[in-house]
């Protein structure tokens, strides 16, 4: 095979893997730290515009990271770290999930609902996240009174 078939071999597939959703994860997965293991991964349109964002939950080594990627081939990314806290899992309409989405502050956009297992403790905490695009933040949902 000589170079430019290889080379339009490779772009076709990067093409089809681009198109199936499957070429970010593969480049994140070979370049991310060798400490950080993703634990939990979904794309969904939390603020109904029509375009999908990628939730991700992710074991580092100081505990787990919650992240948030949208826009044009998920340039924009926001991240929540709880510190020194294993992963865990809830119930959710009918399955085990380790992270749900509701709608917690009734903006009409979903929030996240992540569950943790708090290892000193012993014990399972579920903390809402509120994600708000406009600003790009990802802040822990306080109720106010």
């Amino acid at each position: 095979m000589d170079f430019r078939k290889g080379l339009i071999l490779m772009i076709g597939v990067i093409l089809v893997l681009w198109a199936n959703g499957r070429f970010t994860p593969l480049v994140s997965s070979i370049v991310s730290h060798a400490s950080q293991k993703t634990l939990f991964e979904e794309n969904i349109d939390l603020n109904f515009d029509g375009q999908l964002e990628k939730v991700s939950k992710i074991q580092t080594e100081h505990g787990i990271m919650v992240q948030v990627q949208s826009g044009l081939f998920l340039s924009s990314k926001v991240s929540f770290a709880f510190l020194n806290m294993d992963d865990g899992f809830l119930y959710d309409h009918k399955s085990i999930t380790p992270v749900a989405f509701v709608d917690i502050n009734q903006d009409h956009q979903l929030d996240l609902l992540v569950s943790f297992f708090h290892p000193v403790e012993r014990e399972t905490k579920v903390y809402p996240l509120v994600w708000d695009k406009s600003q790009n933040t990802l802040t822990l949902f306080k109720k106010e009174d």
